[in-house]
């Protein structure tokens, strides 16, 4: 009988933690649809090309510095 009780709180508990839980997310899930997702959007589409060409420019540094010090530098292929 004594088990059954506790069996019964602790269902209780993890169900009162479960909800409280759920509400938080629901609450951080809407406040970032609400206030930071518009301001990154528009951040992204005002910065594409600024991304794109930095991307680039890593890009071909990355590729010069693999093709001089890569695995087959100064063999013959």
């Amino acid at each position: 009988m004594a088990e059954e009780k506790k069996d019964k709180l602790f269902e209780d508990a993890i169900k009162q933690v479960k909800d409280d839980v759920e509400k938080k997310i629901s609450e951080l899930k809407e406040m970032i649809q609400n206030d930071y997702l518009p301001e990154t959007e528009t951040k992204l589409k005002e910065n594409v090309f600024l991304t794109v060409g930095i991307s680039l420019v890593i890009g071909f540094f990355t590729g010069i510095i693999f093709s001089l010090t890569g695995k087959h530098c100064g063999k013959k292929k």
